[in-house]
């Protein structure tokens, strides 16, 4: 080494041979210097890049072309597990089972017309596994003639493994998005630029060609009512001091006019010190069904609500109307033990104080008689028709009171109705209502047959009422009434042409204790009760009463349709 004229060190290889004379003897000699600065410094960058080969981390390899390998670095012993004394001198495809995707007559001819091959190939290991390697491969050719091929492999198993999951993961998560009819976007927040797959652009109405940003969106899709709401709800999710979540349902105009609900589902995500938005990812799913859904929901709650309410006002006014109608039937109570009270007093009392006095008189004259000084011959001939006379008094005031005994009873209950059933009874009422009243019953029914005792009694209660309400407020001659009853119903129409009155008012203001006192009957028994009338038009009273399971079976073939005019 000699340091030049620049003061750069320079390497030189000294050789030298001596001069002889013709005797042999040294003379002299001869010193040559070559110049080995540069290969020396060649030599070193050789020994620099074989260095760095052995430690780099991909196997790094080099074979004769057609012929063996040459070089395996340490690298490729850790990948295929084979050692550099093993592999040298060793075929690279035989001993790595390298498969490529294409033949290997097409790899060398572009080997050969490029100079390189890039490509995924597969190599098997000395233990057997298989792996999927990025080869590059070098052609480089010495001036010797002799070509290498320099080939560097890098494990890229992993990586595609990976990304095959990736795949299937998009692939689930994208099946999963198109059965929920879900659509994605990411927002670029600075630049309102949104990137929108093809299911959130079908969802906005657009076509798969279309873009939105926000400030579109805002100003033509989104529901005028929704924009202020929507507005605000993605200024808290971008402001940096929020968690960066938004959460709103909002509606849609689509181009044809009709309305769609989504639900929009986005995270912000911020970069920086202070901390700024960068873009919001999200997705927005058609949920117009669950919120048709919730508003039938809502207007069959409010409805069954408002139900409830006027159930509740109905229940109420009937509790009214219950009360009213059991101060009336006391009140009625009072009023007939009052009559009865007076008949008794009155009539039945007065008529006995008579013949109790009249047989008080009786006695006197017997009792003169038996003790006078006439004699019983005189007695029998001269006060005998006096005495028969006040016998027959007493006899007619007794006959007399009896009558009224038994029409006190007959009022409060007709035995005949318990004797001989429904159908005689109101007969027999017809027969005796006519003759107290001068009002002609015209009477048709069909049908009847014995029936439950309630019902029995009912229906001659509500038609007794009836007929009481013709006579004192119809102003008519004749009233019609009608049963008849077939395997399930009872039907009693009761109908005259007479003064008629507001029967909505008349119940309204519980001023008719008749009528209320019908219809509760009919509800108790489980019908219906309804009253038409119209002042100066007449009233017609229908009533409809269940019937057990074959109430009108007995004797059904003996009946036939009957019409009677009392």
């Amino acid at each position: 080494m000699a340091r030049a004229a620049g003061g750069h060190d320079r390497w030189f290889l000294v050789g030298g041979a001596p001069i002889h004379d013709t005797a042999g003897n040294v003379t002299g000699g001869v010193i040559v210097y070559r110049d080995t600065t540069e290969r020396r410094i060649l030599g070193q960058q050789i020994r620099w890049q074989a260095s760095m080969l052995e430690r780099a981390h991909d196997a790094i390899f080099m074979w004769e072309l057609d012929g063996p390998i040459v070089y395996w670095n340490h690298g490729a012993e850790l990948l295929y597990g084979y050692s550099s004394e093993e592999a040298v001198g060793q075929l690279s495809h035989k001993l790595l089972q390298t498969e490529r995707p294409v033949s290997p007559e097409l790899f060398k001819k572009a080997l050969k017309r490029t100079g390189e091959w890039i490509g995924d190939i597969r190599h098997t290991t000395r233990d057997g596994r298989c792996l999927v390697v990025e080869s590059r491969h070098q052609l480089l050719r010495e001036a010797g003639g002799r070509t290498y091929v320099l080939e560097v492999c890098r494990d890229i198993t992993e990586r595609l493994n990976l990304e095959a999951e990736v795949r299937m993961s998009e692939m689930r998560l994208r099946l999963a998005l198109d059965a929920a009819a879900m659509g994605t976007f990411i927002w670029h927040v600075a630049e309102d630029r949104t990137e929108s797959d093809a299911q959130m652009l079908a969802l906005f109405g657009l076509g798969p060609d279309g873009a939105i940003t926000l400030a579109q969106a805002l100003a033509a899709l989104i529901h005028p009512q929704d924009k202020n709401r929507y507005a605000e709800a993605v200024a808290r999710a971008t402001d940096s001091e929020g968690d960066g979540a938004l959460r709103e349902d909002i509606r849609i105009i689509l181009p044809d006019s009709s309305q769609r609900w989504l639900a929009v589902v986005g995270q912000v995500f911020f970069e920086g010190e202070p901390r700024r938005p960068t873009h919001m990812a999200g997705a927005v799913t058609n949920i117009t069904d669950r919120k048709d859904a919730e508003e039938a929901l809502e207007r069959a709650r409010n409805e069954l609500e408002q139900r409830v309410r006027e159930r509740t006002s109905e229940l109420a006014g009937a509790n009214r109307s219950l009360g009213r109608l059991s101060r009336q039937v006391l009140e009625v109570q009072e009023t007939e033990r009052r009559r009865i009270a007076r008949e008794l007093h009155d009539e039945i009392g007065q008529a006995l104080t008579g013949a109790k006095m009249m047989l008080e008189s009786l006695d006197e004259q017997l009792r003169w008689s038996n003790n006078g000084a006439a004699s019983a011959e005189a007695l029998s001939h001269d006060q005998t028709p006096l005495v028969l006379k006040q016998l027959g008094d007493v006899y007619g005031v007794i006959g007399e009171t009896l009558e009224h005994v038994r029409d006190l009873s007959l009022d409060l209950r007709p035995a005949i109705l318990d004797s001989l059933g429904l159908l005689p009874a109101v007969l027999w009422h017809f027969e005796r209502y006519t003759r107290q009243t001068g009002v002609q019953v015209h009477f048709h029914h069909r049908g009847l047959v014995p029936l439950d005792s309630d019902i029995e009694i009912g229906v001659y209660r509500i038609v007794q009422e009836a007929l009481t309400n013709v006579a004192r407020y119809a102003d008519v001659s004749r009233v019609t009434v009608q049963l008849v009853a077939d395997d399930q119903k009872l039907h009693l129409y009761v109908v005259d042409e007479g003064a008629g009155f507001d029967a909505e008012e008349a119940m309204a203001a519980g001023r008719s204790t008749g009528m209320a006192g019908m219809r509760e009957r009919a509800t108790l028994l489980g019908g219906d009760f309804l009253v038409s009338s119209t002042p100066g038009e007449g009233t017609t009273i229908e009533v409809e009463l269940p019937l057990p399971r074959g109430g009108t079976s007995r004797n059904k073939s003996e009946r036939k349709p009957q019409e009677d005019a009392l």
